[in-house]
């Protein structure tokens, strides 16, 4: 469909990231409503999942190699919090569900919306990549 030269593409990865991040939220949203036991813990893990980017936007990604010993605390403590967010919205389903304030199609429908907004972050970093483009 495309030529090698990319034209046209970064606009495809952007308008497919956009559609799927709005199926994602609707997951969420659903998860929410259509089920028996209606209540709006779904969107704690939502907002556990925007939120996980967040700390690296703050404390900056490093452009050297983050393992060696020239890096700040300051981006350790990013990637930490990183990863607690991310930990919560991975585990944070199946910890509800086990308290019993998440049903099973509750879950069904979490982790497809997990899945989904993953996808996107990942689709969003190869188009990133892809454009030459670094920074925000």
């Amino acid at each position: 469909m495309f030529d090698d030269s990319g034209k046209g593409r970064p606009v495809w990865l952007l308008t497919g990231t956009a559609f799927m991040l709005g199926i994602a939220i609707m997951m969420n949203i659903f998860a929410c409503t259509l089920v028996d036991q209606k209540n709006t813990y779904p969107l704690l893990i939502l907002f556990t999942q925007i939120l996980a980017p967040l700390p690296l936007a703050l404390c900056g990604m490093q452009k050297s190699d983050d393992f060696s010993g020239d890096v700040p605390m300051f981006a350790f403590l990013g990637w930490f919090f990183t990863g607690c967010f991310l930990a919560v919205a991975l585990g944070g389903p199946f910890a509800m569900l086990h308290e019993g304030s998440f049903t099973g199609q509750q879950l069904g429908l979490v982790l497809g919306s997990q899945m989904l907004t993953y996808l996107v972050f990942f689709m969003f970093a190869k188009m990133k990549k892809h454009s030459g483009y670094d920074s925000f």
